[in-house]
């Protein structure tokens, strides 16, 4: 069976035998925990389409994301603002509150 999990800080890929480190964590732009798990899916998918890991880290290392998902605008007066106008479901703006640890 071949799958994405996280391993300390890495997303890992198993395929059946071994285990290959694709990305940290940290190298994926996109903020909030529900952005992890989308990009460990993908990941699950390419993998199931044979795609190289290192396709996979590039295109995860470049990509930052969506007009008006999470997307910052500017830092005003101290604060940062951000335009999440896309989410317009309950379940969206509760996933995007929680992808901030600081009010």
């Amino acid at each position: 069976m071949q799958g994405a999990f996280i391993e300390g800080e890495w997303l890992c890929l198993w395929d059946g035998k071994d285990r290959s480190r694709v990305v940290r964590v940290d190298e994926i732009q996109l903020r909030g925990w529900h952005n992890v798990e989308n990009v460990m899916a993908a990941c699950a998918i390419s993998q199931a389409a044979n795609l190289p890991y290192s396709a996979m880290r590039e295109a995860i290392t470049e990509f930052s994301g969506v007009p008006h998902r999470l997307e910052w605008v500017q830092t005003w007066h101290g604060a940062d603002w951000y335009n999440d106008s896309i989410a317009t479901a309950p379940e969206r703006v509760t996933a995007a509150i929680h992808a901030f640890s600081s009010p």
